[in-house]
C-alpha cells in the first residue's frame, strides 16, 4: 500500500505532530511517544484528503497489555 500520514495528538499536553509511515509493508515505529500518556491517532491517506474523524486512543501501557496477551511470558 501507499504511505499513510498519521496525526498524533497528546491532548493532555496540548501537543500534536504528524508522522509519515512509508507503506509497502515497511514497519516504522512511532516517534516521540510519551510513556504513560494516552495518544490519539488519526489517519490520512493522501495530503489532499482530510484525516479520519474518529481518533484511535493508544498508550504504552495498552501496547504492553496487547504484547503480553500475544506473547505470554
Amino acid at each position: 500500500p501507499d504511505p499513510i500520514i498519521i496525526h498524533l495528538e497528546k491532548r493532555s499536553l496540548g501537543l500534536s505532530e504528524t508522522q509519515i509511515i512509508p507503506g509497502k509493508g515497511q514497519e516504522k515505529p512511532l516517534q516521540n511517544i510519551e510513556p504513560d500518556l494516552v495518544h490519539h491517532l488519526t489517519f490520512q491517506a493522501r495530503e489532499e484528503d482530510d484525516p479520519s474523524h474518529c481518533a484511535v486512543p493508544i498508550s504504552t501501557s495498552l501496547i504492553k497489555q496487547i504484547a503480553t496477551k500475544i506473547h505470554p511470558g
